[in-house]
């Protein structure tokens, strides 16, 4: 009951004290001015908050607290996805291309042991590169973002 309490004045906070004013969120989001108020309010039982809101809401609010909560009480930790990933790129499709790039650079290394000669080297060295640089900027991403992460209280 204590979780359900809290998460009541999650999504109070959320509507009635975010960056903006609940009726932009309604205008934004195209939830009835009203229903947004009472789903959000934790004494109203007759309307209860719909989760298909919670998204959008989240969204224009930019506060994802209520989902940070969700996370820590089931015992996940929440943290964003890189920028490009999360702008419309498949985030198994970025590490499936980081996994052929390192395939690819791997068997060019194979081929240069059996065959050392300049041709076969500047193959292998052009290929590390590439890694290298992909490497670094997976790393660049993985960073940012957990320094902006919250550190978890429980």
């Amino acid at each position: 009951m204590e979780v359900l309490m809290a998460l009541e004045d999650l999504l109070y906070e959320l509507v009635h004290q975010g960056e903006h004013h609940p009726k932009r969120v309604s205008a934004e989001t195209g939830i009835p001015y009203s229903t947004l108020l009472r789903q959000a309010s934790p004494t109203d039982e007759g309307a209860p908050y719909q989760l298909k809101n919670l998204v959008p809401v989240m969204n224009v609010q930019e506060n994802y607290n209520v989902l940070d909560f969700l996370a820590k009480v089931t015992g996940h930790l929440l943290i964003k996805m890189p920028r490009g990933i999360r702008k419309g790129a498949d985030p198994n499709q970025s590490i499936q291309d980081y996994q052929v790039n390192f395939n690819q650079m791997v068997t060019k290394l194979i081929r240069f042991i059996q065959n050392p000669t300049d041709e076969t080297f500047l193959e292998v060295e052009k290929a590390m590169r590439r890694h290298i640089g992909e490497s670094v900027n997976w790393h660049k991403r993985i960073k940012n973002n957990l320094i902006h992460q919250n550190e978890l209280d429980f």
